[in-house]
């Protein structure tokens, strides 16, 4: 007798919009283990940020865009503090910091 897997595949006839997949339980952290074979195809490696959102009733995996805490431009990005700051809201802070002293 064959044990069957705590990771099975998902069975075939689900919704028409999502294929079969790999079913994964949430450990009681709330984590969840995306395979290897996913992780591969889309380039996640160890420590790769991804955003979690929802759209309807599925939970979705995106990598984030980056855009400056500011004004949510993605244009002309700096780091500070592994925060992104755009070009023209860090000219804003330098200037408030100097008017300021």
């Amino acid at each position: 007798m064959a044990s069957r897997s705590r990771d099975a595949e998902a069975p075939a006839g689900g919704p028409p919009d999502r294929a079969g997949g790999v079913v994964r339980r949430v450990d009681e952290l709330g984590r969840i283990v995306i395979p290897v074979e996913i992780r591969k195809r889309f380039g996640i490696h160890e420590r790769d940020p991804l955003e979690i959102s929802v759209q309807g009733d599925s939970v979705v995996l995106t990598r984030p865009v980056d855009r400056c805490v500011f004004c949510s431009s993605p244009d002309g990005l700096t780091e500070f503090r592994e925060r992104s700051i755009c070009a023209s809201c860090l000219a804003l802070l330098r200037a408030d910091v100097i008017s300021a002293t």
